[in-house]
C-alpha cells in the first residue's frame, strides 16, 4: 500500500479561510469583443475593405485609412493588425489622433500588432494622457504591453482605476518579452494581493511565460506569500505555480501540492498536477500524482500520469500502476504515459496483453497509447507488434506504426543482428499498408544493412512487387545512390509520386467571401455542436471574422464535421478538431483561408482557427480554449465564444467526436 502524504489544513490555514469563486462556469461568456458590429454585412463600402484585405493589398488597403466615413478607416485599421503593411504604419499612427473613437481603437489594436511599432511608443503615451473613451484607453494601453518600449512603459506603473487591469497585464506582456521597466516586477508582485481578481491574475500572468526564474527569484519570498493568501481556486495561482514549477525548492512543493488536492476547479488541480512534473521524488509529490490518476476530470488524471511517467517506478508503485491499468484500461489520456512508463519498465504481458484486447478500427487507442507504448517496449516482441500494426488498412494507424517501426529498427540495429531486422524489414516493405513503407525501404537501404543484403532485398522488391511498394524499392536505392544495382527499365520509377488523392493539406488560392452567404448567416450565428460529451453552442463573430464564419459554417452544413474527432486536447490549453482528413467520408481538401486578427481576445472559451504557425495557414481545423491565453492573441483568428455547454467542452477527451455541427443563423 503506498501512503500518501497530505498537507495539514493549518500549514496553509490562510487559503482555507479565503472563499472560492465559481471556477468553471457552465458559459463562457468572457470572450465577448469590445468592437460594436459596424454594419458590415450590410455596408458594401465595408465588405469592399474586406475583399482588398483578403487580397493583401496593402496599397490599395492604405487609401481607405482617409475615407470620409469613419467606419471605412477603422475596418481598414483592423485589416492591417492582420496585413501589417509596413508602408501604412505612418497612416495608422496619425489616426490615433482620429475623431471618432472607433477608428482610435481600431489604430491602437492594428499597432499592438505591427512589427516595429515600439516607436509610436511615445504617440500612444501621448494620446493616452488625453484619452477619455474607455474602449480607445483600453487599446492603447493593451498596445504599448504588446510593442511598446520599456522607455515608454513606465507610465503604465501609476495607472489606476478602471486602467488597473488593463495596466497590469500589459505590464506582464512587456515583462515577457523583456521590454519592462524598472520597478515592473516589484510592482506586478505587489498586485498579486491586489483584492480585484483580474489584477491578481493579470499581475501573475507573467510568471507562466517568463522562462529566466531569475526575473522573479529574489522577490520569491513575497511571491509564495501571496499565493498563501489566495483562495485555493484562485485563477492567479496557476500562473504562480507554473513559475514556481521551473525552480524546485521545498517550500514550493507543499503549496503546489495542497492544490493539487483540495482545489475544487479542475484546472487548478490539472496545473498543479503538471508543476509537479519536476518537483522531486518526495512522498507528498507521489502521493498528489497516484491520487490524481483517480480524480473525476480526465484533464488532471492526463497531466498526473505525465508527470509520473517522468520518472522510474520502484515495485510498490509499479504494483499499484499496473492494478490501476486494470481498472480503468479506456481512460486512454492517463493511460498513454502510464502505460508506457510501464512499457519502460519491461511490463512485456501487461502492454502485449492490452494491445490484444484492441479492435482493429480504435484509431484513438493505436495512436494515443498502443503505438506509443510499443515505442518504448524493449525486445523483438514489440518490433513484431508494430510490423503488425503497420499492415493496418487504416493509414492512420499504419503510419504512425511504421514511423515507429522505423526508429526502433535504427535503435535496434546497435543490438540486435543486422541479418534479423533485414528480414524484418523486407516482410514489413511487403506487408505494410503500401501508403506507409517509403521510411521502411530507406531503412532497408541504409549503409548499416549493407552486409546483410538489404539493398539486394530491395532490387527483388523493385522486380516482384507492384505500385508503391516497387516505388518506394526503387526511390530508396535512388537516395543512396545505388540505382545501378537495378536493371534499366526499372530506373524510372524513381520519380516521386503525387500525394493520396484527398489529402486535407491547405493549398491553391486563398478563399474570397461570399457575402450572399454570409448575409443569410447574420452577423451573430450560433453553431450548435454534438459531441459524444453532449452539446456545445458557440455565438460566431461573423462582423469580425466573415471569411471564417462564412467558410467553416458552409462545411458545417454540409456535413463535412460530421464524425470528425477531436485529435488536439492538451489539458488547461486547447480542445481542437475539424481536420478533415480524420473523419469517415472521403471529400475534397477544405482549401487555405486567411487569417482574420480579431479584437477578440483569447478567453476562457473563445473558438480560434488553428495554424501551421504563422498567419494565413489555416484550412478547418478550430481549437477552443479551457482557459485563457494572452500569448494566441494576434497569432490566431478567433471568431467566436462558447455561450452554452463549457462544463461538455472540459469533459472532451482526445479523440471524441462531432456528431454534427448544426448552422442556426442570426434572425434578429
Amino acid at each position: 500500500m503506498i501512503s500518501r502524504t497530505r498537507l495539514s489544513l493549518g500549514l496553509l490555514f490562510a487559503c482555507a479561510a479565503c472563499a472560492a469563486p465559481d471556477p468553471v462556469a457552465t458559459s463562457a461568456g468572457e470572450g465577448r469583443s469590445p468592437r460594436a458590429d459596424d454594419g458590415l454585412l450590410d455596408t458594401p463600402e465595408l465588405q469592399q475593405v474586406v475583399d482588398v484585405a483578403m487580397r493583401r493589398d496593402g496599397g490599395a488597403l492604405r487609401a481607405f485609412l482617409s475615407d470620409p466615413d469613419p467606419r471605412v478607416r477603422a475596418r481598414a485599421s483592423l485589416a492591417f493588425a492582420t496585413v501589417r503593411d509596413r508602408t501604412a504604419l505612418v497612416d495608422i499612427r496619425a489616426l490615433l489622433q482620429d475623431a471618432d473613437p472607433r477608428v482610435r481603437a481600431d489604430a491602437a489594436f492594428a499597432l499592438a500588432h505591427y512589427p516595429g511599432a515600439g516607436e509610436a511608443g511615445d504617440q500612444m503615451l501621448d494620446r493616452l494622457e488625453v484619452e477619455t473613451d474607455r474602449d480607445v484607453r483600453a487599446a492603447l494601453i493593451d498596445a504599448l504591453g504588446k510593442a511598446g518600449l520599456s522607455r515608454s512603459l513606465g507610465a503604465l506603473l501609476d495607472l489606476d482605476g478602471p486602467d488597473r487591469a488593463n495596466a497590469t497585464l500589459a505590464l506582464s506582456r512587456a515583462l515577457t518579452r523583456g521590454a519592462a521597466p524598472g520597478g515592473a516586477v516589484d510592482s506586478l508582485v505587489a498586485r498579486m494581493r491586489d483584492p480585484d481578481p483580474v489584477v491578481r491574475r493579470n499581475a501573475a500572468y507573467f510568471m507562466e511565460r517568463v522562462d529566466d526564474v531569475l526575473v522573479w527569484i529574489d522577490h520569491r519570498r513575497s511571491i509564495r506569500g501571496a499565493l498563501d493568501n489566495m483562495a485555493v481556486d484562485d485563477p492567479a495561482a496557476m500562473s504562480i505555480v507554473d513559475g514556481l514549477a521551473r525552480r524546485f525548492d521545498v517550500f514550493s512543493l507543499p503549496r503546489i501540492v495542497y492544490r493539487a488536492h483540495n482545489a475544487t476547479d479542475w484546472r487548478v488541480r490539472a496545473n498543479a498536477m503538471a508543476a509537479l512534473r519536476d518537483m522531486g521524488l518526495g512522498a507528498s509529490r507521489l502521493g498528489a500524482l497516484l491520487e490524481g490518476l483517480d480524480d473525476p476530470s480526465p484533464h488532471v488524471r492526463a497531466q498526473a500520469a505525465a508527470s509520473l511517467a517522468t520518472s522510474p517506478p520502484d515495485d510498490d508503485v509499479r504494483f499499484w500502476l499496473i492494478d490501476w491499468v486494470d481498472r480503468r484500461p479506456r481512460d486512454l489520456m492517463a493511460l498513454g504515459p502510464v502505460l508506457g512508463l510501464l512499457a519502460q519498465v519491461g511490463e512485456e504481458d501487461l502492454v502485449l496483453g492490452w494491445i490484444d484486447e484492441l479492435a482493429p478500427d480504435d484509431e484513438r487507442a493505436w495512436t494515443a497509447v498502443a503505438i506509443p507504448a510499443l515505442e518504448e517496449l524493449p525486445g523483438e516482441g514489440a518490433i513484431e507488434a508494430l510490423l503488425d500494426i503497420a499492415g493496418s488498412s487504416n493509414p492512420r494507424i499504419a503510419r504512425p506504426a511504421a514511423s515507429a517501426l522505423e526508429e526502433r529498427l535504427a535503435v535496434s540495429l546497435r543490438v540486435t543482428s543486422p541479418a534479423t531486422l533485414v528480414e524484418v524489414l523486407e516482410r514489413a516493405v511487403r506487408e505494410a499498408d503500401a501508403r506507409v513503407v517509403a521510411g521502411l525501404a530507406r531503412q532497408l537501404a541504409d549503409s548499416g544493412f549493407v552486409a546483410a543484403g538489404g539493398r539486394e532485398r530491395l532490387v527483388s522488391l523493385a522486380a516482384e512487387a507492384d505500385g508503391r511498394r516497387r516505388s518506394a524499392a526503387v526511390r530508396a536505392l535512388a537516395d543512396v545512390g545505388a540505382l545501378d544495382l537495378l536493371p534499366a527499365p526499372l530506373r524510372d520509377l524513381s520519380e516521386p509520386e503525387a500525394d493520396d488523392a484527398g489529402s486535407a493539406t491547405a493549398s491553391g488560392a486563398p478563399a474570397r467571401v461570399d457575402w450572399g452567404a454570409l448575409d443569410a448567416l447574420g452577423s451573430r450565428p450560433r453553431w450548435v455542436i454534438d459531441t459524444d460529451r453532449g452539446r456545445v453552442v458557440v455565438a460566431l463573430a461573423a462582423d469580425q471574422a466573415p471569411l471564417t464564419v462564412q467558410r467553416l459554417s458552409d462545411l458545417a452544413a454540409a456535413g463535412r464535421f460530421a464524425g470528425v474527432p477531436f485529435h488536439r486536447v492538451v489539458p488547461n490549453f486547447v480542445v481542437q478538431g475539424g481536420d478533415l482528413s480524420r473523419g469517415p467520408e472521403a471529400g475534397p481538401p477544405a482549401g487555405r483561408l486567411s487569417s482574420e486578427v480579431t479584437r477578440i481576445p483569447f478567453e476562457r472559451g473563445v473558438i480560434g482557427m488553428a495554424n501551421t504557425g504563422s498567419l494565413d495557414t489555416e484550412s478547418s481545423q478550430f481549437f477552443i480554449t479551457h482557459d485563457r491565453q494572452p500569448h494566441l492573441d494576434g497569432g490566431y483568428t478567433a471568431f467566436g465564444w462558447v455561450v452554452e455547454g463549457m462544463d461538455v467542452l472540459d469533459r472532451i477527451e482526445l479523440g471524441d467526436r462531432i456528431h454534427a455541427i448544426h448552422v442556426v443563423p442570426d434572425t434578429r
